[in-house]
Order: structure tokens, then sequence, then C-alpha cells
């Protein structure tokens, strides 16, 4: 059987062998015979909806959304492949400039306040005690956590946080939580 590719969703672009793509959610190097990323479309007979991993990284939610099978390409994947579309370095940029616009939360959603005493967190419950992301006292043993109850004076005087400042919060606690994600896996290893 003969070299095979389908139109990028996003670009509309031929997928040509080498390039870096995303055939039914798998990622990899596209071989022209319909394999990239653990999967292979050689021999079946389903739909298959296929990107460049730049395309995909760079596209809306909608888009990303957008399940419709790929049309096939004219060219069959044959053809110079594109350099952007080989280039690791681009996708990873693509991947954290996404990450750093989904990052935004409503504030409505994630109410982070300013207390008078200068501690930032959660708004605080009936009886004071808030969960507090930045303490007033600095870093200390007890404040050293991400996260952690504290009694807040005047619980009733806060302020809403600058949505910026609350993004950086939010980018932070993602960040750590991703981190924890790799620590664990890394001690099932080592199990």
């Amino acid at each position: 059987m003969g070299m095979f590719s389908w139109k990028c969703k996003g670009c509309g672009a031929d997928l040509k062998m080498d390039e870096i793509v995303r055939m039914n959610g798998c990622v990899g190097e596209y071989d022209g015979y319909g394999r990239a990323g653990g999967f292979d479309a050689s021999g079946a007979n389903f739909k298959v909806v296929a990107w460049h991993e730049l395309c995909f990284q760079k596209a809306t939610d909608e888009q990303r959304n957008d399940e419709s099978p790929s049309d096939d390409a004219e060219d069959q994947g044959f053809g110079t492949p594109n350099p952007d579309f080989m280039n690791p370095q681009r996708i990873e940029d693509a991947k954290a400039e996404r990450a750093k616009k989904s990052a935004s939360v409503p504030a409505s959603l994630f109410p982070l306040v300013k207390f008078r005493c200068g501690c930032i967190g959660l708004r605080p419950d009936c009886y004071g005690d808030a969960v507090v992301f930045k303490s007033c006292r600095g870093e200390t043993d007890e404040t050293i956590d991400t996260m952690y109850i504290e009694h807040v004076d005047e619980p009733n005087s806060y302020e809403a946080v600058h949505p910026e400042k609350a993004r950086e919060i939010l980018i932070t606690m993602i960040q750590l939580v991703a981190d924890g994600h790799k620590l664990r896996t890394i001690q099932r290893l080592l199990k």
C-alpha cells in the first residue's frame, strides 16, 4: 500500500512524513502510512481526526473539540515537510502560551481577597478562618505550604485581589499540583 494522508484540521495543509502530528489524540512523527504516536490507521476503516500538533496547540477550545473527520490529502502525504511542524520547541512554546491563556479564572469562581493584615486567600467563613495562599508574615515554617487555614484579623475587611495577581497565584498552584503528580510517578517507578 502506498503513502496516504489527511488535511490538518487547523491550517488545512496536508500532513507530511516526519511532521509532528496528532491523529485521533495520539501525538508523534507521521510516517506517511497512517501511523503516528501509537495510532495506526493503515488498513482501518474509521474516521481520522488529524492535526499538526503545532496547529492543535494554537487552536481554540471549540476547534479542538470538533471531532468531524479530516479531509483526505490530495498529495497523499508526499512533498517537503514544513520545518515549523517538525520543531518540538515551537510546539512546547505554543503549549506554554496556551497554558497561560487557560489559567485565567473568573473572579466569581476563584474569589481571592486581600485581607487588611496583608494575607491573600479565599473569603473567610463565619468564624474568621480563611484558606490562605500567601501570608502577610512571609515564609515561615507554618506558612511555607501553599495552602493552609489561618485565622485572620477583621475577616470582614478585605478587598478583591487584582486579576493579574490572582492569575499568578493560580498558575503557581497548578504548577505545584503538576509537580506533585510527577513526584508520585517517580515514586511509583522507584518501588
